[in-house]
């Protein structure tokens, strides 16, 4: 059996272009929805169109799904609930509706989202995996998608990323770019027997009806209302760069510090 390719991402919120890319690199993508929730993070909020030609932040409430006393900021995403009621159902309804409806493919990609909103979920990250899980099957992205609460690895942050990777006996990880610095710092990685790339991504830019000038770093959803399912993932796979090995990535980091202020 071929060792898979892999990703690991906390659950985010109506994710980005570069979240999907991500997923449809790999053979193997693990959710990390038993890590730290962050508050007001992607992990509760993301961007569209909320206001004509404005964007803005859409964000779930959520609230304590834990008997701990812990402030919620010390909780992990299956520890957290999204509140979310008969208003927040109309409020979110009537955004898409107010500001996506003259978009061509809105009556395909308006009802996954509204069956996806309409169903209940314990947590954040159960909430965030459910669309994550239908988004990617509108994109026709068929990666394997597990999650870490159901993996039982041990450590924190690096160590427990590594456990995870040789659980499913992954051969090659590619992370997000932005998760150089903590596992430079938790000096885990490199390891001996998991190669280590960071993806790099710079978003495709796609017809808005909204703008006249493109407005990068949306939700993958804005991309779907506005060209649909068939050409979504060509457009997501136009923003791939050649991910960076480790000894590249580190390279870039110490120019990077190198440049005068």
């Amino acid at each position: 059996m071929k060792r898979p390719i892999a990703a690991l991402m906390q659950p985010t919120f109506m994710p980005w272009q570069g979240y999907f890319a991500l997923l449809d690199q790999v053979d193997v993508f693990v959710h990390l929805d038993d890590f730290q929730f962050s508050r007001q993070s992607f992990q509760q909020r993301n961007r569209l169109f909320v206001s004509g030609t404005a964007p803005g932040w859409i964000t779930v409430p959520v609230a304590h799904s834990s008997s701990s006393d812990r402030d919620i900021s010390q909780l992990s995403l299956n520890s957290v609930s999204p509140c979310i009621d008969a208003r927040f159902r109309k409020k979110f309804q009537g955004l898409l509706t107010t500001n996506y409806r003259s978009c061509a493919f809105f009556d395909e990609i308006a009802p996954v989202l509204l069956g996806w909103i309409n169903d209940d979920y314990q947590t954040l990250a159960a909430l965030n995996i459910a669309l994550i899980n239908r988004l990617a099957h509108c994109l026709d992205i068929a990666t394997t998608q597990l999650q870490s609460s159901q993996m039982q690895a041990q450590g924190k942050r690096s160590d427990r990323v590594a456990s995870l990777l040789r659980k499913i006996e992954a051969t090659t990880y590619i992370a997000a770019n932005g998760a150089f610095d903590y596992m430079h710092e938790d000096a885990v990685f490199p390891l001996a027997d998991i190669q280590v790339f960071f993806q790099q991504f710079v978003p495709a830019s796609y017809p808005q009806r909204q703008s006249r000038e493109f407005v990068s770093h949306l939700s993958v959803v804005d991309l779907l209302f506005q060209v649909g399912p068939s050409l979504a993932l060509d457009v997501i796979r136009q923003g791939n760069r050649r991910p960076l090995s480790w000894m590249e990535r580190l390279s870039q980091q110490s120019q990077a510090s190198d440049k005068p202020y």
